[in-house]
């Protein structure tokens, strides 16, 4: 009569499974085929890369000779006395014109403004029975010519325009006076600095 009671049955045991052929081959294949992956990974990225460099490496060198050649060209230069003698006289020349444009533009100005002055001042002082038959205005001298019915209207004339803005503080420098064929009385009044006004009417 048994007394014990046996509960680990023999399909209750581990059981050994060995690997099999079919799946060691299968394991083996896709370790080999990862490592074949990831070399040409590799191999793929490091061919990239030193192309890369190999192009980063020629364009310097490129560079450098490209700043050997300008550093050579930049030793040699020299500066052409002449040129820079020829570039300095043009630079005085244009510098000279430019006054000149200045003091021309400068004098056209005040000449405008005086004449100007004068002929309001002439318009001011105008009487009936006098006419001006030429004015000049130049740095030195003013020229009046006229002419008068009446020999009482020139000094009268003359009186209030010496009074003007323009003749005030002036003298005329020299005065003449005559009758035409026609018995109208003439004149001529010049003032200025050293005025010979004989040259000057002629010249005009």
């Amino acid at each position: 009569m048994k007394t014990t009671v046996n509960l680990y049955q023999p399909e209750l045991r581990p059981k050994l499974r060995l690997l099999s052929l079919q799946f060691m081959l299968l394991s083996w294949f896709s370790a080999i085929l990862l490592c074949v992956l990831v070399y040409s990974f590799l191999l793929n990225t490091h061919n990239q890369s030193s192309a890369v460099l190999a192009d980063l490496v020629q364009k310097q060198q490129r560079n450098d000779s490209l700043l050997r050649e300008l550093r050579n060209d930049l030793s040699n230069l020299t500066v052409n006395p002449n040129l820079l003698e020829n570039i300095n006289r043009q630079q005085k020349n244009i510098n000279f014109k430019k006054r000149i444009l200045l003091e021309v533009q400068g004098h056209e100005k005040l000449m405008s403004h005086a004449f100007s002055d004068l002929m309001l001042d002439l318009a001011a002082n105008h009487k009936h029975q006098l006419w001006l038959t030429r004015i000049h205005v130049d740095d030195n001298h003013v020229i009046i010519e006229g002419s008068s019915e009446s020999s009482k209207t020139i000094p009268q004339w003359l009186g209030s325009l010496s009074n003007s803005n323009f003749f005030k503080g002036q003298e005329f420098a020299e005065t003449r006076l005559y009758r035409g064929t026609d018995g109208i009385l003439n004149f001529v009044l010049s003032s200025g600095k050293d005025t010979d006004l004989k040259e000057l009417t002629e010249n005009e």
